[in-house]
């Protein structure tokens, strides 16, 4: 329930989301590209006790594997497709000058790293763009 897919591939993903990354977010098949799923905490935590014995923790990953304190940080692009459920989970906003946050309104999971398809969004196409920029920026010395 709270991982991707079906079968014995996606038993992994369904045990990291209940004891690793808190992935409760509700998707519809119109503003996202999941099927419809009503998903909360409440429901995610009941589903990880009756399957694993585990109660999740909604910030863990958070907590041991990244922060939102990016005091120290620079040259992080960080894209989020508004099209995958789960972009609320990411940085949405700009943290400073060198740490931006791009948001693609037709975007959906990893669409934005892959390869240039003729068939991309435009707003695919613009973020692609706004990231090479960002990268010359950082390797660029002289700027």
């Amino acid at each position: 329930m709270p991982g991707c897919g079906t079968g014995p591939a996606a038993i992994a993903w369904d045990w990291q989301c209940c004891t690793e990354f808190q992935l409760a977010y509700p998707s519809n098949n119109v503003t996202d590209m999941f099927p419809p799923f009503e998903w909360n905490q409440d429901i995610v935590s009941k589903y990880c006790m009756k399957k694993y014995g585990v109660s999740p923790d909604p910030i863990r990953a958070s907590r041991e594997y990244w922060s939102a304190d990016f005091k120290a940080a620079s040259n992080i692009i960080f894209s989020n497709g508004l099209l995958d459920p789960w972009h609320a989970g990411g940085v949405l906003d700009d943290v400073n000058e060198s740490v931006k946050s791009i948001l693609i309104k037709d975007g959906a999971h990893h669409l934005d790293l892959r390869g240039h398809n003729k068939k991309d969004p435009e707003s695919v196409i613009e973020a692609q763009k706004r990231k090479k920029y960002r990268l010359r920026l950082c390797v660029d010395t002289t700027a």
